[in-house]
C-alpha cells in the first residue's frame, strides 16, 4: 500500500462506523487453502445433529466424519460421562483424573474430525447392569436439564444414539443414554420445562446408529435407512473412513489406534421418534439451505455462499473476502428477526470471522512469559501479530479475561504485508481472586455421582472451559469495494499460552495456568496405619510466590502429634537454614508419626474409609491458609493439565499379619498396586522385559510374583515368559495374575495359568454385593481370618473379567452375584502347581487397594502369603 493510499484509508477510518458483531471464535488454525475452501462449504448448510452417547470412544467417529464434512452439517457428539470410571493404559491416573485425560483425548479427536464435544454433568461411576441404577445414582432429572439445556443451544434437527433403549448396548449407560435422549427430545420443545434453559427448540427426529450385521450376522437389516459413510473428500485429502480412525486413535488411554479404512462403508438407522421420512433419506425435510430455514433473507446468503465457492481462488483467498463480510452483515441483520435461533447464528457469524482472518494471512498470539502464575503476580504478555496478505487490515483493540486488572488495551495499528508486530503488555492477577486453573466440573465438586457445573448457564455442557486466561482481539478490515467506506469489526478468541522451544520437539505451547502461590505435594492421600505402626509421613511444599524475606508455616489437625511438634516454620529446615524461596521444592518428613491410642480404638470399628480421621495440612502464609496440591497430567496426544484438589489424606487402620517381604512386579497398563504394597511394609521391584527375556536372571529370590492389570492385553511377550513363570510357580513360587480384558474387539487367547480356563465379560458392579465363603480355605483363613466384614467399604464395584470354563484343578474361594443374577465363582482361583501356587484374579484390586480399603488388603496378603 503506497503512502497516499494509506492516508486516504486512515481518513476512511476516522469518519466511517464500525460494524461491531459479538464473536465466539476458537484459535486461529492456519490452513491451506483448500481446507479453507472445505470450511467456507461448512458455511452453507444450516443443520445440526446431535449425536449422545455414554462415554469417551462410544461415538461412531466414521459417522460423524462424514456429516461433519462430507454433507457437511454442524455436528456434535453428547457423551454422559467423562469415562472416569474405566481403566487406564498408559498411566496410573483413575477416578476424576482419568476424567481429565478421556475429555481432552475427546477433544483432540473433534479437532481432527471436525465436530463439537459436550458433556453432562453425570459422573462415570463404572459398570452399570441396568438403567435404572444409572439414573437414580446421576439424579434423571439433573442429567436431563443438562441435555435440555445442549439440545437448546445447539439447536440439533436431528438426534442420532449410539445405543438403543432396550437394553442391547448392555452397559446401563449405554441403554439410559438413549432412554435420556428421547426424553430430553420432548422436554427440549416444552414451554413450561426449564424456563431458564433457553428457548424451546423442536428436534425433527431421531434414529439409532444401528450396528447392522456386527452383532448378528442374520440381522434384518431390510427397514432401517442407509447412508454410505465411505466417501472421499478431495479438499481434505482423505476418505471419511481414514479421518475417522485419525480421530479415533487419540483415544490413546483406551487403546484404541484404529487402522484407516477405504471404500464403501455403509451405516444403518432404525427410526426412533419424530417425524419419520418418507424416503430412504433420514436428512428429508430438514431445511438444509439458509433459504430453507430463513426464507427471502436466507435466499441471499446462499446465493452469495454459491458466489464464494464458485470463485474462490486457491492461490488468493483474499479475494473472497468482500463476499464473506457481506454475508456477515446479512447474518446480522437476520440475527435481529430471529431472536430463537441466536445461538446458532452466533455461531456462523464466528466462523465467518475465522474464515476472514485466515483468509487474510492474519495469525495472532498472546503469549505469557512463563506456564504457570499465581494469584497475585505481575505478568509480562506479549502480543505478536501478523497479516500476511496486502488487505488493509488494523489491530484495534486486545481485551483480556476477568482474572486480570486491566482488561482492555487499544490499538491503533496499521497490519502491512507480512511483518511481524510484536507489542508487549505488564498487567496484574487479582489478588483477591479465588479463582485457580483446574477442570470446572472438578472444582467445587460435592456429589459422588455427579460433577459441578459451570460458572453461567450458557456454558453448560460446554467440554472445557479454561474462560479466565482468555483474550479477544478486534481487528479493522477495510472493503476493497470502490464504493464501500465502512470498516468492519472482525474477532478472535482464544486462550493466553507459553510457548517453548525444546530441542528434540521444537516449539511446545502451554495454556498458561493459575495457581494457589504453594503447593502441598503429599506423598500419599491413604496413610495406612498396619496394627498401629504408620511409615514416615511426608510433604513436598512447592512455594510458587512468595515474596522474600515472608516466612509460611505448616498446619495439620492437632489431634496427631508429631515430632517436632505441632506447626512447622518452613523457613529453616532439618538445621540447614534453608531459605524459602519461588520454585524451590522442600520436603518434609515426619519420622516419628504417634497415632493416639483413643484415635486408634475409634478408627479401628469402622473400617471404611470414607468414615475415617483424615488429616487436612495447610500452610499459613500472610495470614491465609492454602490447602490445596498440584498434580500435572502430562502426555504427548493431549495438551497438558494441572489438577489442584484440596488436600486430604484419610489415616486407614488395619490389622494385619504378613511374613514374606520380596514381590516381584510385572506392570500392566498401570495401576498403583505396588505402591499400595509399599506402604504395608513389603519390598517390591518392578521386573521388565529385559529381566523376565533373560536366561539367567532367576526369579526365585521373590516370595511372590503379581502380573498387573491388562498385562496379558498390553505386553505381547508374555507368552515367551510363559515357561519362566510356570517354573518359578513349580519351584515354590506364588505368582498372581490381576485380570485382564476379553470382548467384542479382542479374544484373549494366550495361556495365563498351568491349567486351562477362559476369561470371560462377567462381572459384580455392586460393590457391596453378597460374598458368600466356600468351604474352610488358607485363602481365607491365613495369616489373616478373614469374614464378610472385610468386603464392607469396598468402592465402585467387586470385580470384572471373571474366570469361566475353569479346569477342576482349580479352586475357588468366593462366590459373589449382583442383585438378580447367579452366582459366579471365577472372581479369584488358585491351583497347587510343583511346589507353589498359581491365581487368577477379576477382583477389582487396583481400585480398591488406592482407595484403602482394608479387606481389600487382608485378601491380598493372604495370597501373597501362601
Amino acid at each position: 500500500m503506497s503512502k497516499i493510499q494509506l492516508k486516504k484509508f486512515l481518513l476512511i477510518l476516522i469518519w466511517v462506523v464500525s460494524i461491531s458483531l459479538k464473536s465466539n471464535s476458537q484459535n486461529i488454525q492456519s490452513q491451506t487453502s483448500s481446507e479453507l475452501l472445505q470450511e467456507i462449504k461448512k458455511i452453507t448448510t444450516t443443520s445440526t445433529v446431535l449425536y449422545v452417547a455414554a462415554h469417551p470412544d462410544d461415538e461412531n467417529t466414521r459417522l460423524i466424519s462424514y456429516l461433519a464434512n462430507g454433507i457437511p452439517l454442524r455436528t456434535a457428539y453428547l457423551s454422559l460421562t467423562r469415562g472416569d470410571g474405566g481403566q487406564n493404559l498408559i498411566g496410573e491416573e483413575l477416578g476424576e483424573k482419568l476424567g481429565v485425560i478421556r475429555t481432552n483425548e475427546l477433544l483432540e479427536a473433534r479437532k481432527v474430525d471436525g465436530a463439537e464435544q459436550y458433556f453432562t454433568s453425570a459422573f462415570d461411576f463404572g459398570y452399570s447392569k441396568s438403567p435404572e441404577e444409572s439414573l437414580k445414582f446421576w439424579n434423571k432429572d439433573t442429567i436431563l436439564r443438562d441435555m435440555v439445556r445442549t439440545i437448546r443451544y445447539l439447536k440439533p434437527d436431528i438426534i442420532i444414539t449410539r445405543f438403543p433403549d432396550d437394553g442391547r448396548g448392555g452397559h446401563g449407560h449405554h441403554t439410559a443414554s438413549c432412554i435420556l435422549a428421547l426424553e430430553a427430545m420432548d422436554l427440549a420443545n416444552n414451554p413450561d420445562y426449564g424456563k431458564d434453559l433457553g428457548n424451546t427448540w423442536e428436534v425433527k427426529r431421531c434414529f439409532w446408529n444401528h450396528w447392522g450385521r456386527w452383532r448378528n450376522e442374520n440381522e434384518d437389516l431390510s427397514e432401517l435407512f442407509t447412508i454410505d459413510v465411505g466417501g472421499y473428500n478431495p479438499l481434505l485429502g482423505k476418505s471419511y473412513g481414514e479421518i475417522s480412525a485419525y480421530s479415533r486413535s487419540k483415544h490413546r488411554s483406551q487403546g484404541f489406534g484404529s487402522a484407516p479404512r477405504k471404500g464403501e462403508q455403509l451405516e444403518y438407522f432404525q427410526f426412533l421418534k419424530g417425524q419419520k421420512p418418507a424416503a430412504n433419506n433420514i436428512f428429508e425435510n430438514i431445511g438444509l439451505t439458509w433459504q430453507d430455514r430463513f426464507g427471502k433473507q436466507g435466499k441471499e446468503i446462499d446465493k452469495i455462499l454459491k458466489n464464494t465457492i464458485e470463485e474462490f481462488d486457491v492461490n488468493q483467498p483474499k479475494q473472497s473476502i468482500n463476499d464473506l463480510i457481506s454475508i456477515k452483515k446479512l447474518l446480522t441483520e437476520l440475527r435481529k428477526n430471529a431472536i430463537n435461533q441466536n445461538d446458532k447464528i452466533d455461531y456462523y457469524l464466528s466462523k465467518i470471522d475465522n474464515i476472514i482472518l485466515k483468509c487474510a494471512g492474519v495469525d495472532i498470539r498472546v503469549k505469557s512469559s512463563k506456564e504457570m502464575y499465581a494469584i497475585g503476580d505481575s505478568i509480562t504478555l506479549e502480543i505478536e501479530v501478523i497479516n500476511r496478505s496486502i488487505s488493509p487490515v488494523f489491530l484495534q483493540k486486545i481485551k483480556l479475561s476477568n482474572i486480570f486488572e486491566n482488561k482492555e488495551f487499544l490499538f491503533s495499528d496499521t497490519l502491512k504485508n507480512n511483518i511481524l508486530i510484536k507489542k508487549t503488555i505488564k498487567n496484574k492477577l487479582v489478588k483477591g481472586s479465588s479463582f485457580y486453573s483446574n477442570p470446572y466440573w472438578i472444582t467445587d465438586r460435592t456429589n459422588p455421582y455427579l460433577y459441578a457445573k459451570p460458572r453461567t448457564l450458557n456454558n453448560i455442557g460446554k467440554a472445557d472451559l479454561n474462560l479466565e486466561v482468555s483474550y479477544s482481539a478486534s481487528f479493522g478490515f477495510a472493503s476493497t469495494q470502490k464504493k464501500s467506506k465502512q470498516i468492519t469489526e472482525i474477532n478472535t478468541e482464544d486462550l493466553i499460552k507459553h510457548y517453548k522451544v525444546e530441542p528434540s520437539l521444537g516449539e511446545q505451547e502451554f495454556i498458561l495456568r493459575i495457581i494457589s502461590p504453594i503447593s502441598i505435594q503429599p506423598e500419599t492421600d491413604k496413610l495406612i496405619i498396619v496394627n498401629n505402626f504408620t511409615d514416615e509421613l511426608r510433604f513436598t511444599l512447592i512455594p510458587h510466590s512468595l515474596p522474600d524475606g515472608k516466612k509460611a508455616k505448616l498446619i495439620i489437625n492437632p489431634l496427631l502429634e508429631y515430632n517436632p511438634a505441632k506447626g512447622y516454620d518452613i523457613e529453616w529446615l532439618n538445621e540447614k537454614k534453608e531459605k524459602l524461596s519461588k520454585n524451590s521444592t522442600i520436603e518434609i518428613e515426619f519420622e516419628d508419626v504417634n497415632i493416639p491410642k483413643i484415635l486408634y480404638l475409634m478408627l479401628l470399628p469402622i473400617g471404611n474409609m470414607q468414615e475415617n480421621y483424615v488429616i487436612t495440612p495447610s500452610i499459613n502464609y500472610g495470614g491465609k491458609f492454602y490447602n490445596s496440591s498440584s498434580t500435572e497430567i502430562d502426555y504427548s496426544h493431549i495438551p497438558k493439565q494441572i489438577v489442584q484438589q484440596p488436600v486430604e489424606i484419610s489415616l486407614v487402620p488395619i490389622k494385619l499379619s504378613k511374613k514374606k517381604k520380596r514381590i516381584g512386579y510385572i506392570k500392566g497398563a498401570g495401576d498403583e498396586i505396588p505402591k499400595a504394597l509399599r506402604k504395608i511394609g513389603y519390598q517390591v521391584s518392578e521386573l521388565n522385559d529385559a529381566q523376565l527375556a533373560n536366561p539367567n536372571y532367576s526369579l526365585d529370590s521373590f516370595d511372590a510374583i503379581i502380573a498387573g492389570i491388562r498385562l496379558y492385553n498390553v505386553n505381547n511377550n508374555m507368552p515367551k515368559y510363559y515357561n519362566k513363570l510356570m517354573n518359578y510357580v513349580k519351584n515354590g513360587g506364588n505368582y498372581i495374575v490381576q485380570y485382564n480384558t476379553s470382548n467384542f474387539i479382542q479374544t484373549l487367547n494366550t495361556q495365563i495359568g498351568p491349567y486351562p480356563f477362559k476369561i470371560s465379560r462377567n462381572r459384580v458392579t455392586e460393590e457391596n454385593a453378597e460374598v458368600i465363603f466356600q468351604e474352610k480355605d488358607s485363602i481365607v483363613n491365613y495369616p489373616n481370618l478373614l469374614s464378610t466384614k472385610d468386603f464392607e467399604g469396598w468402592i465402585q464395584e467387586r470385580g470384572l473379567y471373571f474366570a469361566v470354563d475353569i479346569d477342576q484343578r482349580y479352586h475357588t474361594p468366593f462366590t459373589m452375584n449382583d442383585v438378580g443374577e447367579v452366582q459366579q465363582k471365577g472372581s479369584l482361583l488358585m491351583a497347587n502347581y510343583g511346589k507353589g501356587k498359581f491365581f487368577y484374579t477379576g477382583i477389582s484390586f487396583f481400585r480398591e487397594l488406592p482407595a484403602g480399603v482394608p479387606g481389600a488388603f487382608r485378601l491380598m496378603v493372604n495370597l501373597i502369603e501362601q
